[in-house]
């Protein structure tokens, strides 16, 4: 491939708290050019440091090292198997584990791998439930040794529609370094692409690359490595279970006097005021009355009641 000594664009930054990560006039430079489609960089700190990527169509690993050219680094990288696959066959996302190890989202091999740096690779994980994964897109690793990661459908044949295809859904997942057992996370995103931890690790952000509904998510992460509903679903839920509870007793929205709203975080308030208005205010029922802070047990962070009558029949 072509290597250039170019700068490029420019850094953009919605949070001054960047600059103390990356200088504000740090230049953008082109190391490599001429990929297909370029993903998941990872920097590697052995061997003196290089930096890996992922060219997702053409089925290999670029390695780039300063004072050399970039160069293949492994190939076949995502699909192993005979002949042609997909358009996507190789690798996507690439991060290290906790020993310092290659972990590789895999789309055409349909799995999440492990490279020692010597011999062969080893499967982390193909399957939920003993259904062959999509084409797992992304992945990150958790502190402790679990490895989160997405599974959408880009990397097989024929997509949303293939024939192999085994699971019906597009999800995202954990892998636990412990039991080494898969545990699905969500499966409410059309099409997971992206994911990362915040600095404590207490939220994972998943990007949705669906132009339809192209969305980052935040999902609380809970102390058993498990993620919760991101608040505006939780709202609704918390919504959807007191209309049910409002028919139940021979109620509904428009024979509401008052609604009570309880919230465990008081920074979350205009999320909710803005689901509560799009979900209660367009069927007649009154506005919130009264909003309290509360504790609450579990992943429970919103909960509503409400004052009705009864409508006679």
């Amino acid at each position: 491939m072509m290597n250039a000594s170019k700068t490029i664009g420019s850094l953009v930054k919605a949070d001054p708290r960047f600059d103390t990560l990356i200088a504000p006039d740090t230049e953008l430079e082109v190391l490599a050019n001429g990929y297909d489609w370029s993903e998941g960089p990872v920097w590697v700190p052995r061997d003196g440091g290089f930096l890996l990527w992922s060219d997702v169509p053409a089925n290999t690993i670029y390695k780039w090292e300063p004072g050399h050219a970039a160069a293949a680094f492994m190939k076949p990288s995502g699909f192993t198997g005979v002949g042609e696959y997909s358009r996507e066959p190789g690798s996507n996302g690439l991060t290290l584990d906790r020993q310092g190890r290659l972990i590789a989202a895999e789309h055409g091999d349909r799995r999440i791998s492990r490279f020692d740096w010597t011999g062969g690779k080893r499967t982390v994980a193909d399957n939920w439930q003993g259904k062959r994964f999509n084409s797992p897109n992304d992945v990150v690793v958790k502190s402790n040794g679990d490895i989160y990661f997405t599974d959408p459908i880009y990397g097989l044949p024929e997509g949303e529609t293939d024939a192999t295809r085994e699971i019906d859904f597009s999800g995202v997942y954990r892998w636990s370094e412990k039991t080494a057992e898969v545990t699905l996370l969500t499966k409410d995103l059309s099409r997971p692409n992206g994911l990362a931890f915040s600095p404590d690790e207490k939220s994972l952000y998943v990007a949705n690359s669906d132009p339809a509904k192209a969305i980052w998510m935040i999902y609380p992460v809970e102390a058993d490595g498990t993620t919760s509903e991101d608040f505006s679903t939780q709202v609704r839920t918390a919504l959807a279970n007191l209309e049910t509870s409002l028919r139940a007793a021979g109620a509904e929205w428009s024979t509401v006097l008052k609604i009570n709203g309880y919230v465990a975080d008081i920074e979350k308030l205009p999320e909710l005021n803005e689901v509560y208005t799009s979900v209660v205010t367009v069927h007649g029922a009154p506005a919130r009355t009264t909003v309290e802070v509360s504790r609450f047990r579990g992943r429970t962070a919103v909960e509503f009641d409400a004052v009705a009558y009864r409508r006679q029949s």
